[in-house]
């Protein structure tokens, strides 16, 4: 053991701060997890204590690298929530609002009002974003317009705004490093996707100076470094969550899919070196943004956003009460052999792609006396496959044969069963139920030299020894039942948006 070198991965999500310690080929060593609050102060509003992300975070590392001599560490890399929104003073670090939760919706109404001004199709060209509260740059917006005396101090330059990525960062490197990488830097409807800069134009929307804001570089590289375990250890990997996935996957060439179930659900489709512009509602957004010479060359993806998934489950647990543990879930759906009827659209914090609902709420359609607990857990799983299939019948996906999946939901072999059947492909559920970590230790051990190029470090990382061979899923309904299941659904969603629409405001 004390011959071996590391590459420890933070990653940093909704409900929890985990740290995984890697040999430099790949193999798991050991992890932590420390679970982080999230609170709900109003309808639709979603935050966090930003204190909170950063102590989990450290204790996570902490934890997960005890008993190693922190010498032998080479590197971090970090991957994390993205578009969850950050304001905290520069001289200090401390934050100076709660962190406002990438599900959060408080800011639709600055949504609406730049909507009736006309500026949704010029974000979506420029960002490659829609306009809608999910991004980072309506909830600077917000907390510009709610904090008081917020937006003096941000005239004076005192106050940063960052995603998680670039507050872990400042916080680990003690101020030093103020940062962020394209993959982030894409999320905010601040970036110009073409440019690969902060647009002067999206600044001035959303009321923000680049002086506020981290300076952005490669994804891999010396990002800053950092003596929290004692000795300077170089952060040299960095990329959003959804975007660590898509590399831990090894989905490096175009038309490669994969789908992360965490909190919400996240598709995402490799389209190389080229943006594509989508015609069906979807995002497009940098995959990775990689050194070539003195400049830095993005990669993109296609981007269906689904708000949830995981936290259905989560749902179903601690506010209905159905089970104990979320495992549990899978058992009790396949307690019937159905969901009776019932048709769960699970809307809970609006629709995200390809239908961009913030009003939207959850409903449950076909209940009767003999429903129960289990009918409602199955429809829910059904549901959340759903949602997935609408994103798979968009133009962009057209050939695609296989999908690979990973995050908790992917442990559930009932819950996989019925995403193929639904999407009528097969699915690969990674042997890894948590491939970000993964992803963003290959990253930083690519950044840190060890190997030649992002291709070498991934492909070497998958040929290490896992925990198990991936599991493969085939579709076992007929065209006509799939017809009708989904027709059912279309149905549902439906009268879902209208009762929305139907909402006094």
């Amino acid at each position: 053991m004390s011959d071996l070198k590391y590459i420890v991965a933070l990653d940093q999500g909704t409900t929890s701060s985990r740290a995984v310690v890697f040999t430099t080929s790949g193999e798991e060593v050991r992890s932590a997890s420390v679970p982080l609050p999230v609170q709900f102060p109003a309808d639709g509003w979603v935050e966090q204590n930003a204190e909170e992300i950063f102590d989990t975070q450290i204790q996570a590392l902490r934890e997960a690298t005890r008993g190693i001599d922190p010498h032998a560490i080479l590197a971090l890399g970090l991957t994390n929530q993205r578009e969850t929104t950050i304001a905290w003073a520069r001289d200090t670090g401390k934050p100076v609002a709660p962190a406002i939760v990438w599900q959060c919706r408080r800011s639709v109404p600055i949504v609406e009002r730049m909507k009736s001004e006309g500026r949704e199709a010029d974000c979506l060209e420029t960002t490659g974003l829609v306009l809608d509260a999910y991004f980072s740059g309506t909830k600077i917006l917000w907390l510009l317009e709610n904090i008081s005396g917020l937006r003096a101090r941000v005239d004076r330059g005192e106050i940063c705004f960052g995603t998680v990525d670039s507050y872990l960062i400042y916080r680990l490197s003690g101020g030093r490093s103020f940062v962020t990488e394209r993959s982030n830097a894409s999320r905010t409807l601040l970036f110009g996707l073409e440019s690969g800069k902060w647009e002067p134009k999206q600044l001035a929307l959303f009321g923000v100076s680049e002086k506020n804001l981290a300076t952005i570089k490669p994804s891999a590289g010396i990002l800053a470094t950092t003596d929290i375990l004692g000795p300077e250890i170089p952060i040299t990997g960095c990329l959003g969550d959804q975007q660590a996935s898509l590399y831990g996957h090894g989905c490096l060439k175009e038309k490669s899919v994969k789908c992360t179930f965490g909190t919400g659900a996240f598709l995402l489709l490799n389209t190389g070196k080229k943006r594509v512009r989508s015609q069906s509602g979807l995002l497009s957004t940098v995959s990775w943004g990689l050194s070539v010479g003195n400049d830095i060359e993005s990669e993109f993806a296609i981007e269906g956003s689904i708000f949830v998934a995981g936290s259905l489950i989560q749902w179903f647990r601690d506010k209905l009460h159905f089970f104990s543990t979320s495992p549990e879930s899978e058992a009790l759906a396949r307690s019937v052999d159905s969901s009776g009827g019932v048709v769960f659209v699970p809307a809970l914090t609006g629709l995200g792609a390809p239908r961009w609902n913030s009003s939207a709420r959850g409903s449950i359609t076909g209940i009767t006396r003999d429903t129960t607990s289990a009918h409602l857990v199955r429809a829910g799983f059904e549901g959340v496959a759903h949602t997935v299939a609408d994103l798979f019948e968009c133009a962009e996906f057209s050939g695609v044969t296989s999908l690979n999946i990973d995050g908790g939901m992917s442990a559930n072999g009932l819950f996989c069963q019925v995403l193929a059947d639904f999407l009528d492909c097969e699915v690969i559920a990674s042997p890894r139920s948590e491939t970000t970590a993964f992803g963003a230790a290959a990253l930083a051990a690519y950044g840190a030299g060890i190997y030649p190029s992002a291709e070498k470090a991934i492909t070497t990382f998958l040929s290490a020894k896992s925990s198990g061979s991936a599991r493969h899923y085939q579709p076992t309904i007929t065209l006509p039942e799939r017809s009708l299941i989904r027709e059912q659904w279309r149905r549902a969603l439906d009268a879902t948006i209208a009762a929305s629409e139907a909402q006094p405001t």
